[in-house]
């Protein structure tokens, strides 16, 4: 019995069906990869970043005891990001603390999640950005406000200023919803920016909404 091999051409053309299909399905099962990896890295930072948190509220008091001074609503405060920045430090896997040295950090633009510049804050140039890049290679910014703790952000009452979270430092895509994410600094706990509205943020495309959103959905579906 003579057993009938593939010729030459079928191979070819076979091969060539598994390339197609390879190359339609490989880019969507990468972005989903790399959704899963963001969404974990976003939990993650959060309980990082709370307990820190925590930790020096339970050393010091609430973060409006720690001296902050008053220069009047949203004027940005240099001695208060630095307080909450040298009070947190301790407590984090930090691999440069660069405080307010311009230089410490790759300075890049960032973009909300429509592609637009990202306003005034388009970079963390500004002397009022206490900086750190912790072990894993990630950033974070942190922005306190000219207040004691009393102003109203993100759905919340009595906010003490930001914290900025880039996942993968000055890589691409620098994007607010996709590698950049915001937290508020409450008197004595971290919380998600815009939890009461974050549906708002994601569906105009600002972005500003998606820490909310992944830590409530554990995915990353708003970006489709």
């Amino acid at each position: 019995m003579i057993k009938r091999a593939f010729t030459l051409a079928e191979v070819l053309i076979t091969l060539g069906i598994i390339g197609v299909v390879a190359a339609m399905t490989l880019p969507t099962l990468l972005n989903k990869y790399q959704e899963i990896v963001t969404v974990n890295k976003v939990k993650k930072f959060y309980s990082t970043i709370n307990n820190a948190f925590l930790k020096a509220v339970t050393e010091h008091g609430n973060v409006n005891t720690w001296g902050y001074e008053n220069v009047g609503g949203w004027v940005n405060s240099k001695k208060n990001s630095e307080l909450i920045g040298k009070r947190i430090v301790p407590y984090l896997k930090v691999s440069k603390d660069c405080g307010f040295q311009p230089n410490c950090m790759l300075v890049v633009d960032y973009k909300f999640l429509n592609g637009n510049a990202w306003g005034t804050y388009t970079n963390y140039r500004d002397e009022y950005f206490y900086k750190m890049i912790l072990n894993d290679g990630s950033h974070l910014v942190i922005k306190a406000q000219g207040t004691a703790c009393n102003m109203r952000d993100g759905g919340y009452e009595n906010t003490c200023g930001y914290i900025l979270y880039d996942t993968n430092g000055a890589k691409e895509p620098n994007t607010i919803g996709k590698d950049v994410f915001f937290f508020l600094i409450l008197k004595n706990s971290i919380a998600p920016n815009k939890l009461d509205n974050y549906q708002k943020t994601v569906s105009n495309r600002q972005g500003t909404g998606s820490t909310a959103y992944i830590l409530l959905h554990s995915d990353m579906k708003y970006l489709r």
